[in-house]
């Protein structure tokens, strides 16, 4: 496993591009946990804006045995919160994020699309009163305008 997980691309007119595959990011990071350094695993995730929620799903068992640990390598209150505050509760793995391949250790499959219920509608008499949008009735324009010439 590479220390870094960059990739630096040349580019045919000579500059050189640095990326971050999604793959390469996510697989480094599970090396992390199971080598038990949560706190580089824990950076790794809040600057490449993956999941917090691998922290804890990827080896659960070993997470809630050593809870300690990764407290004691956070060592800062607002990362501790950071963590907390992002965390999320998945009903089923067809909701996780893109790392649900990695937790289950199959082969990335493409997903169906998901279909997204229709939006009710707030305009209806049916509706309950608190979901009823209020309009004020437009007022008519004044007759007269301050500016207008006295005959």
């Amino acid at each position: 496993m590479p220390t870094n997980m960059s990739v630096v691309l040349q580019m045919p007119r000579g500059n050189l591009e640095t990326i971050f595959p999604r793959a390469l990011v996510i697989s480094g990071i599970r090396h992390l946990i199971d080598a038990k350094e949560y706190g580089r695993a824990f950076l790794h995730c809040r600057t490449q804006r993956v999941d917090m929620n691998i922290l804890c799903d990827y080896k659960p068992e070993q997470f809630l045995a050593e809870v300690g640990v990764f407290l004691s390598q956070l060592n800062n209150v607002t990362y501790v919160d950071l963590f907390l505050s992002s965390l999320k509760y998945v009903l089923s793995p067809v909701e996780m994020d893109d790392y649900a391949h990695c937790l289950s250790g199959r082969k990335m499959s493409r997903r169906q699309p998901t279909k997204i219920p229709a939006r009710r509608n707030t305009q209806s008499p049916t509706a309950p009163p608190s979901l009823v949008r209020l309009r004020s009735p437009r007022r008519p324009p004044p007759k007269s305008t301050p500016y207008a010439t006295r005959s």
